[in-house]
């Protein structure tokens, strides 16, 4: 498309214009589809909705851009960043909160990708792993016999030391700090005993001292949520900041730094509500 339209363009211009709309559509992807599969609630959808087109809606966003402001037009396309006095970032508690395990399967899918059996459309299962014979010194095992050659990282250890050394607080001051109410009793954090013991011997029955990201993962979960309700705050944070801060969505949001027909393409990818052939877009957009 931008090759036929701008033939001057040299390929290094090309590139960094393509990555630009590519960038946006997945953007967009991630806030009005992506985080709704991961927070299934009627409200989360309207407020991600709301974040990108404003209380307007997608037609009136279409045709008049973010005129009327963040709340009435939504966040992309304003004329300048909202940073609120801090330059555009990411937090280490957002890197800290942005941690995807428990969306793990249970099992690990092997499917037969031989060329002379392999069905491109839909490769035939070999064998299904479980997760739990994945890790340990089993799981050691186990990823040789399956091609994994060299020892995997234990990302739950990388998580507690690069928390601890950046000085993120703990589980409940975590807490406090977003104003929410700290842990009283394990009781509190979760209905699983086994859990509560595991919890109590290794932290010495001191709520206190859990670590931010296993209390994330051990606290209960509100209906329809992938991720507990104290990550839920931080992503609700940063959801609207890295939309309203990042000047490739405000101030450089335009025909210069995206192209017209860079932003037309962009503007058709939308998940719209359509109960008769509701396809979301990141299904839409797969080759």
């Amino acid at each position: 498309m931008l090759k036929e339209r701008y033939p001057d363009f040299d390929d290094e211009k090309l590139y960094r214009t393509a990555r630009l709309v590519t960038a946006a559509v997945i953007a967009k992807i991630h806030t009005i589809d992506w985080t709704l599969e991961l927070l299934k609630t009627d409200t989360l959808t309207a407020g991600m909705r709301i974040n990108w087109y404003g209380f307007l809606g997608k037609k009136v966003k279409d045709k008049i851009g973010a005129r009327f402001g963040p709340i009435l037009s939504g966040l992309v396309g304003l004329k300048k960043p909202r940073d609120h006095g801090v330059p555009y970032s990411l937090t280490e508690e957002f890197v800290s909160v942005y941690r995807m395990h428990c969306l793990l399967p249970d099992t690990l899918i092997l499917r037969d990708m031989r060329p002379e059996n392999v069905d491109k459309e839909n490769p035939a299962i070999e064998r299904e792993v479980p997760m739990t014979k994945l890790i340990g010194k089993e799981g050691g095992k186990t990823d040789s016999r399956i091609g994994f050659e060299q020892l995997l990282v234990s990302m739950g250890h990388q998580s507690f030391y690069r928390d601890r050394e950046r000085g993120v607080p703990r589980y409940n001051e975590f807490r406090k700090n977003l104003l929410m109410s700290p842990i009283k009793k394990w009781e509190d954090l979760t209905d699983d005993e086994e859990a509560i013991d595991a919890l109590k011997e290794v932290y010495e029955d001191d709520i206190n001292k859990v670590d931010v990201n296993v209390g994330l993962h051990a606290e209960k979960k509100i209906k329809g949520f992938a991720i507990s309700e104290t990550a839920f705050f931080i992503f609700l944070l940063v959801a609207s900041r890295r939309l309203e801060a990042d000047r490739f969505f405000t101030t450089n949001f335009n025909d210069k730094t995206y192209t017209k027909e860079g932003l037309d393409a962009f503007s058709v990818w939308s998940s719209d509500p359509d109960p008769t052939n509701w396809l979301p877009l990141y299904l839409r957009s797969a080759p």
